[in-house]
């Protein structure tokens, strides 16, 4: 039986779409008659939670910050510039680091760049090892699937040095997942560099890349000159019918890590604009993530949380860990309404989990204008603003349709749910490997 070997090295616990994403593709390949397998970060915390083998081999993640020494995250947040703050949970060898804003730290824009350079190198190398580690424990042969769902480039490089020295196992079938927008610079060039280098394997190399949108498709294409599909995303579910969803008053929900790219900073003017009057005290409660996976915690989150921590009176619950699966899909079916108050530059072609999730759930969505979300909304799936200002009089309007009864909802979500699940996912990895 052929295995199906999934590589996330970021995957360390329930924070992020990481776990779920691998929890529903690797199902979905053990139905389709594939031995799966999952190759995770060391600091993997879950190995109990899974039915499938478990390799947690390795040391850093997709984050600058997942795995990297003290030193090299205080460097990164030299970089990061002055709107961020140290956390204090970084520890030296010989204790915690100041808290201090960045700002206030002495440094020079071209040492941090030369030390984030000779750290990508450090990354790649120990990828490459840690690759070569699980994949000779795996022994893995031409019969199985490879598939690395969350890769940047740095690993992209390490993937195409790893298979350019051990041909055994280019005679797999890799299938490379790329999630974020296309880099620019220097970055670019290595890109182009991996993705070539990948084409141009000898044969049996079967190396196909992939991103999970059109737009992030087209962009990858144009800047490789190389041919990328897009999938599906494969981490939704059907939330129940009735039960805790028909509840008095509407709930609005954030979900997520908390951090600036995705509006977390915004929430509080929109629950006070909805719940300024009685009235709006009665009918909206509010319950939102607040945990960041970041080390580096921005101000304006910080200053949010503690603005949203003091609105219990006006029905705002803060969720301050992330949640279990069993947990989050409880949430989620018991909302009304999704905010997602990204930011529209930053998700102009990249996709959202929570987005895809919420409709899947048939709960409908306030997103921003000019971005993957508003493109792909159904009709009828919920709202779109150019304006933040004017979220929360759309939330008011998804409200209204909830309590006139007006949302079908169980029409869009079907249609949605029958495009972007795993096993469409693994059927299509499935027709390329054929």
């Amino acid at each position: 039986m052929p295995r199906f070997v999934l590589l996330d090295p970021s995957l360390v616990d329930f924070a992020g779409h990481h776990y779920e994403y691998a929890r529903h593709v690797l199902g979905a390949a053990s139905q389709a008659g594939y031995r799966p397998c999952l190759v995770a970060n060391r600091e993997f915390a879950l190995r109990d939670e899974t039915p499938w083998p478990i390799a947690a081999d390795y040391k850093y993640g997709y984050w600058f910050h997942q795995g990297a020494p003290a030193w090299q995250r205080w460097i990164h947040a030299c970089g990061a510039g002055s709107k961020t703050t140290i956390d204090r949970t970084l520890v030296w060898p010989l204790g915690n680091l100041p808290h201090k804003e960045v700002g206030n730290l002495p440094h020079d824009p071209a040492w941090v760049r030369l030390a984030k350079s000779a750290h990508a190198a450090l990354r790649r190398r120990q990828f490459i090892r840690d690759t070569r580690r699980a994949l000779a424990r795996l022994d893995v042969t031409a019969e199985d699937v490879i598939f690395a769902p969350s890769l940047s480039p740095v690993e992209l490089a390490g993937i195409h040095q790893l298979l350019r020295t051990t041909p055994k196992w280019a005679a797999a079938t890799w299938h490379l997942l790329l999630r974020r927008d296309v880099p620019s610079g220097h970055r670019l060039d290595a890109l182009r560099r991996s993705v070539a280098g990948l084409v141009g394997l000898r044969a049996p190399a079967r190396v196909r890349f992939w991103t999970d949108s059109p737009d992030l498709t087209g962009a990858y294409q144009r800047a490789t000159n190389c041919h990328f599909g897009t999938l599906p995303i494969p981490h939704t579910w059907e939330a129940p019918r009735a039960g805790s969803r028909c509840v008095d008053d509407c709930q609005v929900v954030y979900l997520g890590d908390a951090r600036c790219e995705k509006g977390f900073h915004h929430l509080p003017a929109i629950v006070t604009a909805l719940t300024d009057g009685a009235d709006g005290r009665r009918r909206f409660a509010f319950r939102f993530q607040s945990h960041t996976t970041l080390p580096i915690a921005e101000t304006e989150v910080l200053a949010a949380r503690a603005q949203l921590a003091d609105s219990t009176n006006r029905g705002v619950t803060l969720i301050e860990q992330p949640l279990e699966s069993r947990a989050y899909r409880e949430l989620l079916a018991a909302s009304h309404v999704t905010l997602l108050p990204y930011d529209a530059a930053a998700y102009a072609a990249r996709s959202s989990g929570v987005f895809a999730e919420s409709l899947a759930a048939g709960v409908p969505v306030v997103v921003p204008a000019d971005t993957w979300m508003a493109r792909e909304l159904p009709a009828g799936a919920g709202r779109v603003y150019r304006r933040l200002t004017e979220v929360p009089a759309l939330v008011r309007e998804l409200a209204a349709d909830r309590e006139r009864e007006t949302n079908t909802n169980e029409t869009w979500s079907v249609a949605w749910r029958k495009r972007h699940n795993a096993a469409r996912l693994v059927t299509l990895l499935r027709g390329v490997a054929a």
